[in-house]
């Protein structure tokens, strides 16, 4: 275990369940959990399984059993057996309108990320992190919903980078969604790694991901990805190997500062710390926060509040399924409820904020402006 753990009490500890499903990362309905606890599974099996379900179905099945081997964790989007018991609206299948919205540098805190409404909407969307009513739509419908982690690179905003199942790097256009491949970004260390987080960080310009382990008790890892080429390099195994951190997503701050909500025993929804160095993990707290499903992270690094589009079986209307924002205290892991998340609790992911990092003695600001606010920003152009 970690030395920086000392002194810390670690966090309730939740049942344990299985899921039959692939490369998925959250829990079932019926089962207090923070994610799904899924037994080993055949790797072929995962796959034909997973392919099925996209193809069956616009939305990710996820169905959970009791199971007392070892677990692993997986993620999903809201289940269908539950997306069928909730109540739907008049219209499910048109999408929500396309609208003209604030740029990424007007007013309040833009966001963007994939969305599903708890009406089955789907669509990559935009709205104000700080004040979550309505969704803008960008673009036509998400094709590819299992893009779990996103992040902007050097405060462009003009381009949303993205990454997930397919382990390919990719850009989504935050003008019209048009998604462009860059190249295959498959993490080295283990064949049962996957991706849950991604974010560029200010202070080295150097985009930064994090994998989690589909084996039960064995380590993710920590790197860094090209976002030119895709190029994927090792950093650090996280929490010194220790098979005891799930993240549910990163974010890093204008200091650099890597964080965390873990979502696996004994830190199941605390906020942790990662050194980008060395892969050891600081608990910071428990955030009192039941997350389940598809989560987004990210910190508005203009005054380096760090935001959480939630999502979990209660936190929703009538204390059913539904999404909720949060800030997150850095000191202690409490957190403060912003609101509902856009469009009536929706659930949002690859969750990405717009905001140029402002300016310390550590932020990285080179081939950018340095404004009259202390932040970084694009240059006109042609300079």
């Amino acid at each position: 275990m970690n030395q920086t753990r000392s002194g810390r009490a670690p966090g309730p500890t939740p049942v344990m369940c299985s899921v039959d499903t692939a490369r998925r990362h959250l829990r079932a309905p019926s089962i207090h959990l923070g994610v799904f606890d899924v037994a080993h599974r055949n790797k072929n099996l995962l796959s034909t399984t997973f392919a099925t379900l996209l193809l069956a179905t616009p939305f990710a099945a996820a169905t959970a059993h009791a199971d007392e081997q070892g677990s692993f964790r997986v993620r999903s989007t809201l289940p269908v057996q539950v997306q069928r018991a909730q109540p739907r609206q008049a219209s499910t299948s048109a999408p929500l309108p396309m609208m003209l919205g604030a740029g990424p540098l007007g007013d309040g805190v833009p966001a963007y990320g994939l969305e599903m409404t708890l009406s089955f909407v789907r669509q990559y969307a935009t709205f104000d992190i700080s004040s979550p009513v309505d969704g803008t739509r960008v673009g036509p419908d998400a094709a590819d919903l299992t893009l779990w982690t996103a992040t902007f690179v050097g405060n462009d905003f003009s381009k949303e980078y993205v990454l997930g199942d397919a382990n390919i790097l990719r850009t989504i256009s935050t003008t019209d969604g048009t998604v462009t491949d860059i190249g295959s970004a498959v993490p080295t260390m283990d064949p049962s790694e996957y991706w849950v987080g991604m974010k560029w960080d200010p202070t080295t310009d150097k985009v930064f991901g994090v994998t989690a382990n589909h084996n039960h008790g064995q380590p993710g890892y920590l790197y860094t990805i090209d976002p030119a080429t895709a190029e994927v390099t090792f950093v650090a195994p996280l929490d010194n190997a220790s098979g005891e951190i799930l993240p549910l997503e990163i974010a890093i701050n204008s200091e650099g500062e890597m964080y965390a909500v873990s979502i696996i025993p004994p830190y199941d929804n605390w906020l942790v710390k990662i050194d980008k160095t060395s892969g050891d993990v600081e608990p910071i707290g428990f955030t009192g926060i039941n997350a389940a499903y598809a989560q987004g992270l990210d910190f508005d690094k203009s005054t380096d509040t760090l935001y959480w589009t939630a999502f979990g079986n209660t936190l929703g209307p009538g204390g059913g399924p539904g999404g909720m924002v949060y800030t997150i205290d850095l000191t202690d892991g409490e957190v403060t409820e912003v609101g509902p998340t856009p469009d009536g609790n929706s659930e949002v992911w690859a969750m990405a904020i717009a905001r140029p990092a402002r300016v310390t003695d550590r932020v990285f600001c080179s081939g950018f402006e340095l404004g009259e606010d202390g932040t970084c920003s694009a240059a006109p152009a042609g300079e």
